[in-house]
């Protein structure tokens, strides 16, 4: 039996987006963080969150479970093996990870079916692209709150990356290849690069004095939908739009929790005043 659903579609841009104004609402700058303070922050300032329980069980009820998380009358709970929760008292990366996998099951699927993570591995049917599945959505934003993509950049190694932010090795192994490996430019095989240099005309012979003109690069996904938003009567269009419910924001002010910050939802401009971490942070 399958442990995944088909849930509503999210990029991983989007899911990142997601999962950064959650991380900064709820652990701020430092690359570690106490999950039961964070679980319990959640269960306290936040409306979609509020009311969460942490509720352990014995390991030998959860039925190859590692964790699950579904809405009991309409409060969240995160139901543990008892085993997970003590080995995340001390710190263990990967009883942590299960933690917060199920954290962001309510957040990004509130009133969704229960979603379990698995002592093993979570089984994604065939049909459920991973855009519509709840354990890559839930996967792709847990990665971002415990392994933020900008702080990743400024590292070189998964070995680093394990360091910095105490997850377990086959975390940061993933997280490296994922945002590292597949950022830089990589090198043509010698063989592919000698058939190429075959088959490479010579340069021709520059017979004209060279221009300045420069080719126009392309836009990035966060332009167009920028330049797309509805612009701000009296406001520079270059420098200020509408979000998709009409807040004021700022360009320079992407992914930042500001009363002019934003972040990209679909293919539309949400303001961080749209969140509900807005009214804790700018309080």
């Amino acid at each position: 039996m399958s442990e995944d659903y088909r849930v509503p579609s999210l990029s991983n841009d989007d899911l990142e987006g997601i999962a950064q104004v959650w991380r900064e609402a709820l652990v701020g700058p430092s690359p570690r963080f106490d999950v039961f303070h964070v679980l319990d922050k959640a269960s306290r300032e936040f409306r979609q969150t509020q009311g969460l329980e942490l509720i352990p069980k014995p390991d030998d009820e959860m039925g190859g479970k590692q964790a699950y998380a579904i809405s009991v009358g309409g409060s969240p709970r995160i139901f543990a093996a008892q085993s997970v929760i003590d080995q995340a008292k001390e710190a263990n990366a990967r009883a942590v990870t299960t933690l917060i996998h199920e954290l962001f099951h309510i957040i990004l699927h509130p009133g969704a079916a229960p979603k379990a993570r698995m002592a093993t591995t979570n089984k994604t049917p065939e049909y459920i692209a991973p855009h519509e599945s709840s354990e890559h959505q839930a996967r792709v934003a847990t990665a971002q709150f415990q392994m933020p993509r900008k702080e990743v950049l400024k590292l070189s190694s998964a070995m680093q990356i394990q360091r910095r932010f105490g997850v377990s090795w086959e975390a940061a192994l993933y997280r490296y290849r994922e945002v590292l490996e597949k950022s830089a430019p990589r090198e043509i095989p010698d063989l592919p690069r000698a058939y190429l240099a075959e088959r490479t005309l010579p340069k021709p012979v520059r017979l004209i004095a060279p221009t300045t003109f420069t080719p126009a690069r392309s836009k990035t996904r966060e332009q167009i939908i920028w330049e797309a938003a509805p612009t701000a009567p009296d406001h520079d269009p270059s420098e200020y739009r509408l979000s998709r419910r009409g807040f004021l924001v700022h360009r320079c002010e992407y992914l930042k929790m500001t009363s002019l910050g934003w972040f990209i939802v679909g293919e539309q401009i949400c303001a961080f005043l749209e969140t509900e971490a807005a009214s804790t942070v700018l309080s």
